[in-house]
C-alpha cells in the first residue's frame, strides 16, 4: 500500500495457499488505515489463510461495540503479522482491542506469527492490548512493544466459551522478547480508578 491516510478498513475476501503463497498487505513507510468516522475493525481476517501484514498503521478505529485495530478470527491458519503499528484503538463505554485472535471454530487458528508490532494509546475497558483467545494452538509472539495502554498487554486466554469445549484455550505457544511498560487500569473508567 502506497503512503497516505486512508479512512477506510481492510477485510482479506479470500485465502492464500500453500502452493501459491502468501497474500500480503505490505505498507510503505506512511501507510496508515485511519477510522475516523468509522466503527469495528481496522484489518479483519476472518477464517482465512496464509495472510501476512507488514509495516502498517492502523489508527483511531473508535467504538462502542469493540473496536479492534488487527482481527484474526474463525479457524485461519499461517497468519503472520509483523512490524505494524497499532494506536488509539478505543471504545467510550465498552471494551476494545489492539491486535485480537478469537479461535472460535471447531478448527483452531494455528500457524500464528506476531513479530516485532506496537501497540500503544489504547483504551480497552476490560480487555487486552494483544490476545490470543479460545480454540489458537501453534503461536509465536515475540519482539512486540505494547505500552500506554489502559489495560492488559499481552493475553494468552482460555475458558471463557469462545471456542468449543475442551479446546477453548491458547496453547503450544512461544511468546518471547516482548517488552510491556506503562499498562495501568487507573485511568480506566471500567474499574473505577482501580491500578492494576
Amino acid at each position: 500500500m502506497r503512503a497516505g491516510t486512508y479512512n477506510e478498513a481492510v477485510t482479506f475476501g479470500r485465502s492464500g495457499s500453500a502452493a501459491a503463497g502468501f497474500i500480503t498487505l505490505r505498507g510503505e513507510s506512511g501507510a496508515i488505515l485511519d477510522g475516523t468516522g468509522k466503527s469495528g475493525q481496522g484489518i479483519t481476517i476472518s477464517s482465512k489463510n496464509y495472510i501476512r501484514v507488514i509495516g502498517m498503521t492502523v489508527q483511531t478505529f473508535l467504538a462502542g461495540n469493540t473496536p479492534m485495530g488487527i482481527s484474526v478470527d474463525g479457524s485461519s491458519s499461517f497468519i503472520e503479522l509483523r512490524n505494524n503499528l497499532v494506536h488509539n484503538i478505543e471504545s467510550p463505554n465498552g471494551n476494545a482491542h489492539g491486535i485480537a485472535f478469537y479461535g472460535t471454530a471447531a478448527t483452531p487458528i494455528t500457524n500464528i506469527v506476531v513479530e516485532a508490532n506496537e501497540i500503544r494509546n489504547c483504551k480497552l475497558g476490560q480487555s487486552e492490548s494483544l490476545v490470543l483467545n479460545g480454540n489458537v494452538d501453534g503461536f509465536r509472539v515475540a519482539g512486540n512493544i505494547v505500552h500506554d495502554n489502559d489495560n492488559i498487554g499481552i493475553d494468552f486466554i482460555g475458558f471463557e466459551a469462545t471456542g468449543p469445549a475442551g479446546q477453548d484455550q491458547a496453547r503450544n505457544g512461544i511468546c518471547v522478547d516482548n517488552v510491556v511498560y506503562n499498562i495501568s487500569s487507573a485511568s480506566n473508567p471500567t474499574y473505577g480508578g482501580d491500578r492494576s
